[in-house]
C-alpha cells in the first residue's frame, strides 16, 4: 500500500496558560523566589523586613531605631520610619503584578526580591499550610490605624457652620451606624467618619429661611429617629421621596433593603417652580458609601429657586460656587 494512503500524523499542540500565582504559592515557585530553601526561610525572611527599614531610613533621611521581637509562632520587626503608603500594601497582594522600588537601582546587596511583601505574605502559608489569614488581615488592621488618626484630626477641627438662610435644605446626617467587619470581606473596615447620636443631631440649628423645602436622607433603620428630627426641628413633614437602586443590605431571614429614603418637608410655604414628571419614586445606580446619586439632585435643581445647601454630604457638586473643598456643608447651587 503506498505511502499516500497513510498521511503521516500531525502533532498538535494545546496552549496551556497557567496563573502567575503559582510562583508564590508552592513551595518549588517560591523557593526560588525567595533565593533560599524552605529551612532557611526564616532567616532570608526576616533580613528582607530589615532591609526594607534600612532603605526607608535613608529616604526619610533619620536616625534609625529598629526592634525585633521574636515570639512563639512568630516574629514581629518595627521601625520609626513612615510606612508604606496603602497603594502598596495593596499592590503587594496582586500577584499578577510585580511590585519593587528597588528594580531600577544600583545598591547593596540587601533587599533583593524585588518582591519581598509578596513573598513574606505566603512564605508561611507555603511552609505549613496556616496563616493565610493573617496576611489578608495586614490591610485592613493598616486601615483601621490610619482610619483612627484621620478621624482623630476630624474630630480636633472646629466645625464651620452656615451663616446665612437657605430655600432648601438636603441634610445628609452621620447616622450613628456602624460597618461590620466580616473575614469574608478583609478590606471592609469602620466608616471613614465621624457618626453623630440623636442628642447631637436634634440640637443642629438648620439654616433654613422662612419658606424652606427640605429633604431629609435616610435609611430603613433610621426612618423613626429621622421623623423625630424633623418634629425636633420644627419641619413639617409632608411625603417620602424612595430611590429604589440595583442591590442593598439584606439582613438574615428579612428581604434585601433596595431602597432608601429622602423624607420631604417644610417650613413656611414655599413653592415649586416645575412639577412636570416630578416623583417621589426615583431608580438610580449605587455608588460608593453615602454616595447619593446625582439624578436627585438634578431633580432638586429643576424643580427649586433660591439658596441650596447640601448637609453634611461627601459629594463635590460641579454646582457648587467653591468646588466643595473648603466646606463640610456643600452647595447644590444658587438661584440668583
Amino acid at each position: 500500500m503506498s505511502a499516500s494512503n497513510h498521511p503521516l500524523p500531525i502533532l498538535q499542540r494545546e496552549t496551556c496558560v497557567f496563573s502567575r500565582s503559582m510562583e508564590f504559592f508552592t513551595e518549588k515557585e517560591l523557593t526560588p523566589q525567595i533565593g533560599f530553601k524552605k529551612s532557611a526561610w526564616p532567616v532570608a525572611l526576616p533580613k528582607e523586613l530589615l532591609d526594607n527599614s534600612l532603605d526607608a531610613w535613608e529616604c526619610a533621611g533619620i536616625p534609625p531605631y529598629l526592634t525585633v521581637a521574636l515570639q512563639d509562632d512568630k516574629l514581629i520587626v518595627t521601625d520609626n520610619g513612615p510606612g508604606l503608603p496603602l497603594a502598596v500594601l495593596e499592590q503587594s497582594l496582586n500577584y499578577s503584578i510585580r511590585v519593587s522600588d528597588k528594580t531600577g537601582y544600583i545598591r547593596p546587596s540587601r533587599g533583593q526580591q524585588d518582591n519581598a511583601l509578596k513573598t513574606l505574605w505566603t512564605a508561611p502559608f507555603v511552609a505549613t499550610g496556616e496563616g493565610r489569614m493573617a496576611a489578608f488581615k495586614a490591610i485592613p488592621t493598616y486601615r483601621r490605624e490610619k482610619l483612627r488618626t484621620d478621624l482623630d484630626a476630624v474630630a480636633s477641627r472646629e466645625i464651620e457652620s452656615p451663616t446665612d438662610l437657605y430655600d432648601v435644605i438636603v441634610p445628609d446626617p452621620p447616622w450613628p451606624m456602624q460597618k461590620i467587619e466580616r473575614d469574608a470581606r478583609e478590606n471592609q473596615v469602620a466608616l471613614d467618619y465621624p457618626v453623630m447620636q440623636e442628642g447631637e443631631m436634634s440640637a443642629l440649628s438648620i439654616p433654613a429661611d422662612d419658606n424652606c423645602h427640605v429633604w431629609l436622607w435616610t435609611t430603613h433603620k433610621f426612618l423613626p429617629m429621622a421623623f423625630r428630627l424633623l418634629a425636633a426641628w420644627e419641619i413639617k413633614y409632608v411625603c417620602t421621596f424612595v430611590w429604589n437602586k440595583s442591590g442593598g443590605f439584606q439582613p438574615f431571614g428579612l428581604p434585601q433593603y433596595n431602597d432608601e429614603f429622602y423624607l420631604y418637608a417644610r417650613k413656611g410655604t414655599p413653592q415649586f417652580v416645575d412639577t412636570k414628571e416630578f416623583n417621589t419614586n426615583f431608580v438610580a445606580a449605587r455608588g460608593k458609601h453615602r454616595e447619593r446619586p446625582e439624578a436627585f439632585y438634578d431633580t432638586v435643581r429643576r424643580v427649586t429657586a433660591g439658596r441650596r445647601l447640601d448637609m453634611f454630604s461627601r459629594r463635590i457638586s460641579k454646582a457648587s460656587p467653591d468646588g466643595g473643598k473648603k466646606r463640610h456643608e456643600r452647595l447644590l447651587g444658587v438661584t440668583q
